[in-house]
C-alpha cells in the first residue's frame, strides 16, 4: 500500500487534524499455508506520525492502528512521535 493513499485515508477520518508522516514502512510477510509451504501474505505497514497541537487532537481512546488494521486487512504499527 502507497503511502500517499494512507494520507488520504488519514485526510478523509480526521479531516480537521493535520497528520504528518514522519516515517513510512513496509515490510513483506509470509505465512505457512495448509501444504507447508511459505506463500506471501499481505505487507505490514510501520508508521510513525505528528499530529495535532491544543486544538487538534485524535481522541485517546480511538485505536488507529487496530482501525486501519481492520479497515484495510493490513497490518498496521502507528506510533505517535
Amino acid at each position: 500500500m502507497k503511502q500517499e493513499f494512507v494520507e488520504k485515508m488519514f485526510k478523509t477520518i480526521f479531516s480537521d487534524v493535520k497528520i504528518d508522516i514522519v516515517s513510512y514502512e513496509v515490510l513483506e510477510r509470509n505465512q505457512l499455508n495448509e501444504n507447508n509451504e511459505w506463500v506471501k501474505d499481505l505487507p505490514a505497514i510501520f508508521i510513525q506520525i505528528r499530529y495535532g497541537n491544543d486544538n487538534e487532537t485524535i481522541p485517546n481512546n480511538f485505536n488507529l492502528t487496530e482501525y486501519l488494521t481492520n479497515l484495510t486487512g493490513h497490518e498496521f504499527s502507528i506510533s505517535r512521535v
